[in-house]
């Protein structure tokens, strides 16, 4: 398994396709503590022939795995019996000296036992994430994919619906077929500029910017000044981010379509506002004619605006549109996050 975690504790134990380098540098911190005891002479005294050598077992075993640490602890113990236990406590083979070199093996096995377990479980966790993060990458590739090939589909749909729209010669029926393509292919521009495979959360200001300007493009009306006026951005839920766009895409939509069809100082500003209820308030609003006399907010006649009310009733929230005071109108939307 290749890892790839940063913390250095998640590496050990190290070099583990190498072994003899900890086999020999177990043996090389073993050798510095004899020397350390033997440098300390009489500052020790004689029933402390080990505590120069714990740290080396210690180090080892927390370094290069339980080989190294055992490793240690057998020479360690070795050098110190020999140099330090037999001539104190009565020779090779006395009692006292058996007795000592119990307790070095048993306070050695409480060391490095555990270290053991631990390393066992750290290298247990990091192939489970190894194997997570191989699971999201995938899964990652596999929605990157889906959302791809989703719009190409309804792209693929609206350019049928065009096609089909040659061989239809009502006007009224163009007239849906024209609608029902440009729907499609805004939908598959949305799908596939809400994908984010970092964050998976949207800053408003760029997303809503790079949406108009689609709207405006795509109808012919690059002249269109666009200003954005950005309160508030709270995150959005998931199910979410597609609904509002169908609807401010709407809004725009009916802005170029009947407000500013016949004005050449075209003018649309987006304002963004934190809600009463802790969700937010946006805004679409133009220079243009404004509302036809009669107009009812509250029974809209075109499949448009319709559709708006119903997504915005989705989104918990409302939809209506209001005459603006300096001339124009205002599209509002009420969103419950």
């Amino acid at each position: 398994m290749h890892r790839t975690n940063e913390l250095f504790v998640e590496r050990l134990p190290l070099a583990p396709d190498r072994p003899w380098i900890g086999y020999a540098l177990a043996l090389v911190f073993v050798l510095i503590g004899l020397w350390m005891r033997l440098s300390l002479g009489r500052l020790l005294p004689p029933g402390l022939p080990y505590v120069t050598v714990f740290p080396a077992v210690l180090l080892s075993c927390f370094l290069f795995g339980i080989g190294p640490g055992l490793l240690a602890a057998a020479a360690g113990g070795f050098f110190a019996y020999f140099w330090f236990i037999a001539p104190t406590f009565g020779g090779i083979g006395s009692v006292d000296g058996a007795l000592a070199l119990f307790f070095y093996a048993a306070a050695a096995g409480i060391n490095i036992i555990p270290i053991h377990w631990l390393q066992r479980s750290n290298r247990k966790l990091a192939r489970q994430r190894e194997r997570n993060r191989e699971l999201a990458d995938t899964r990652e590739v596999l929605f990157h994919e889906l959302q791809h090939r989703v719009s190409n589909n309804l792209q693929l749909a609206s350019a049928l619906l065009t096609l089909q729209r040659r061989t239809v010669a009502d006007e009224q029926a163009v007239r849906v077929l024209d609608e029902a393509s440009r729907r499609l292919m805004l939908i598959g521009r949305i799908s596939r500029s809400l994908y984010d495979s970092e964050t998976g959360r949207h800053r408003l200001e760029p997303f809503l910017r790079d949406l108009v300007s689609d709207i405006l493009h795509a109808s012919g009306r690059e002249d269109i000044q666009l200003s954005l006026d950005i309160g508030c951005d709270p995150d959005l839920p998931s199910g979410a981010s597609v609904p509002m766009a169908l609807v401010i895409a709407e809004s725009v939509s009916n802005a170029v379509e009947h407000g500013l069809a016949d004005r050449q100082d075209a003018r649309i500003d987006i304002r963004v506002r934190p809600g009463e209820d802790g969700g937010m308030t946006i805004e679409i609003a133009d220079n243009g004619r404004g509302l036809p006399p009669g107009f009812d907010a509250g029974k809209p006649d075109s499949l448009g605006l319709r559709i708006a009310s119903a997504l915005a009733a989705q989104l918990k929230g409302g939809y209506r549109l209001l005459p603006r005071p300096e001339g124009g109108t205002v599209a509002q939307l009420r969103l419950s996050l």
